[in-house]
């Protein structure tokens, strides 16, 4: 019988054939993405402001909104990306798929550490055992890139899948153990500026990998007490770490949150704890297993010892989160993100299971004979291989082309330079890009335009309409979309094909067209004349003498109506010596109407019938007998005779 420890075929081919795969993967995928969710819009937003910044922001910015407190490494690898592409959009993808990969190099590679027929049965496995899953639509590592897009969460768990795959190989080259606890709890630490989840998964994995090296020595009771003392203190120095860390603090307040993530199996955490705890019970299965073996048969079956090691971490800590969640303590959402692991776990298990039975059935047929073909194997399965599992697990029709994307971002970002004007009160934003979802113009809004979160984001999101434009700058959109063609309102455009709207003239051509005369925007009464208004302010504009004339056009409604009547929407001002504000009011010469606010009702709509007014203009004549100013009251030095402060006139 051949050692098992076999020559291995010449890294440089290996090497070779990967490096062609990865080339072969990327150029497939590159032109289109899959995520459809607004957490694609907000990773987004959170790797265009580190390249803009090429820095992480120091306080608080309203359009990152939780990602403020985020793990922001694997952000940082896409915003340096993103410098060499100059596309934060590229940059976040290509990381997306180069973690993607990895993550099953790693698997595949661990496999092969198997002795020669049994790692070349476990290659052959993936593939097919994956096809199985995509059957039966399990989710495996790497559909965290669609639907729900969990970006970093992706990125932590190549990260994990690739420390393990690097401590079992040096675990191979008999490196010295302290070195391998060292790195791996480090790594652990590590991790939690990439994500918590896979931070506490290497975390709880090195825990249970390095006790159960203590294991191996219970014989020698001094001897395994010292590696499980020295283990523990690493552990429990790794853990108050993680727990300090900034990020773990905010990664907690998220965790609360209990988002939507529909499973076609699994979809209830009571099955989710019932199929974690048979992960947990075939790993330590696997564990036995392997302490049974002798010395030699043990070096030869390290991945039994590994990936009993991360099966039963993966699987602890989804029941730990479940009984946490028995005491009101995070959410279903949380137990539910531990789904993309276990599936891992339990493919491999099941790839481990028909290794072991090929062995216990056919023992003679497993030994590592000379084969035909030398090593063709370790040259071609983990490229061949990798490739087909990809094909298998990522969805072939993208959701959205790369090139459409790129456009839009490339035009948003020269608009930005050359056309969106800078506005301290005011936000501007993306809408109604042709052919591109609402995903989209709420991602660039926050990305690239630094849009606040707030109702209007949403609307964007959500494909409703704006109501209120009075927080808009600009518009940025395409050429003769729905919101171009109804307002005449452009204030620049590249190449013909993206525009930039002004938000104050949509908004005063849309309450115009609507009937409304709003008094806290210029843009909207510059056609009208008044006389005894003081300036602007954010309620409205105030009264500064006893006598006021308001003369406004008479709007045209939709659809062409005349309007019947008009309001006046008014406030009083009442002070301690001021209980009450008489205001007599004339429309268009008619005889005056008094009207009395109080205390009771201190704002006031005032209505008035337009049927006896004839012309083009609606002509208010204000008179406010009770108007002092602050000055003459003892409240200040202003001098403005305060009476009322008007905020609009409403035609219906």
């Amino acid at each position: 019988m051949h050692n098992e420890y076999h020559s291995r075929p010449s890294r440089g081919w290996q090497y070779g054939l990967i490096l062609l795969a990865l080339a072969a993967f990327i150029g497939l995928n590159m032109r289109g993405v899959w995520g459809t969710s607004g957490d694609f819009a907000h990773h987004y937003a959170l790797v265009a402001r580190i390249w803009e910044l090429f820095g992480l922001p120091i306080v608080s910015e309203k359009p990152l909104g939780e990602m403020n407190f985020y793990p922001p490494a694997s952000h940082v690898l896409g915003a340096v990306a993103a410098h060499f592409l100059h596309s934060p959009l590229l940059g976040m993808h290509l990381v997306s798929l180069l973690a993607l990969f990895a993550l099953w190099v790693a698997v595949c590679f661990m496999l092969l550490s198997l002795p020669r027929k049994n790692g070349m049965l476990s290659t052959l496995l993936l593939p097919a055992l994956t096809a199985l899953c995509w059957w039966l639509d399990l989710v495996l590592h790497g559909r965290e890139l669609t639907a729900d897009f969990f970006y970093a969460q992706l990125v932590a768990q190549a990260m994990l899948m690739c420390v393990a795959c690097s401590i079992l190989w040096l675990e191979r080259q008999h490196s010295r153990r302290l070195l391998l606890q060292l790195l791996t709890f480090g790594l652990a630490w590590a991790c939690v500026y990439v994500h918590l989840l896979a931070s506490l998964q290497l975390l709880a994995f090195a825990t249970l990998l390095f006790m159960v090296d203590a294991l191996q020595v219970w014989r020698s009771r001094q001897r395994a007490l010292r590696r499980a003392a020295f283990t523990l203190l690493l552990a429990g120095l790794c853990a108050w770490a993680i727990s300090r860390n900034y990020y773990f603090i905010g990664m907690q307040r998220i965790s609360s949150n209990n988002g939507q993530l529909e499973l076609t199996h699994l979809n209830s955490v009571g099955m989710i704890g019932a199929y974690a705890a048979a992960a947990c019970g075939i790993a330590a299965f696997f564990l036995w297993q392997w302490l049974r073996l002798d010395d030699s048969r043990r070096k030869a079956m390290l991945l039994w010892k590994y990936w009993a090691c991360y099966g039963m971490a993966i699987a602890s800590l989804c029941l730990l989160q479940l009984l946490v969640l028995q005491f009101g303590q995070g959410s279903e959402y949380a137990v539910k993100k531990y789904i993309f692991s276990l599936h891992m776990v339990q493919l491999v298990n099941a790839i481990l299971l028909l290794g072991w039975l090929a062995q216990c059935v056919a023992p003679r047929l497993m030994q590592d004979q000379a084969m035909r073909g030398g090593n063709w194997h370790h040259y071609l399965l983990p490229s061949a291989g990798v490739l087909l599992c990809l094909w298998l697990v990522m969805p072939l029709q993208k959701i959205y082309q790369m090139s459409d994307l790129y456009e839009a971002e490339q035009a948003v970002m020269n608009l930005r330079v050359s056309g969106v004007p800078y506005s301290p009160a005011k936000a501007s934003y993306v809408t109604e890009i042709r052919q591109a979802p609402p995903m989209v113009n709420y991602m660039l809004s926050l990305g690239l335009l630094h849009s606040p979160r707030d109702d209007i984001a949403a609307s964007i999101l959500q494909q409703r309409p704006i109501r209120d434009f009075s927080a808009v700058n600009t518009l940025v959109t395409t050429a003769d979309s729905q919101i171009d063609r109804s307002f005449p309102c452009r204030r620049n455009q590249v190449g013909g094909k993206y525009v930039v709207l002004d938000g104050r003239c949509i908004m005063q051509a849309l309450r115009q067209s609507q009937g409304i005369y709003d008094f806290t925007d210029r843009l909207s009464i510059a056609e009208c004349q008044i006389d005894g208004l003081s300036e602007i302010e954010a309620f409205g504009r105030w009264t500064e003498r006893n006598h006021v004339r308001i003369r406004c056009p008479l709007p045209e409604l939709p659809g062409g109506r005349k309007a019947e009547r008009v309001e006046l929407d008014i406030t009083a001002f009442l002070e301690k010596t001021i209980t009450q504000q008489r205001v007599q009011v004339s429309l268009n010469g008619a005889e005056p109407a008094e009207y009395v606010i109080d205390r009771n009702m201190p704002t006031r709509m005032l209505s008035f019938s337009l049927k006896n007014v004839s012309g083009s203009m609606v002509d208010f004549r204000l008179t406010l007998p009770d108007a002092k100013s602050p000055k003459e009251l003892g409240l200040g030095d202003d001098p403005r005779i305060l009476g009322v402060s008007v905020r609009q006139l409403a035609f219906k």
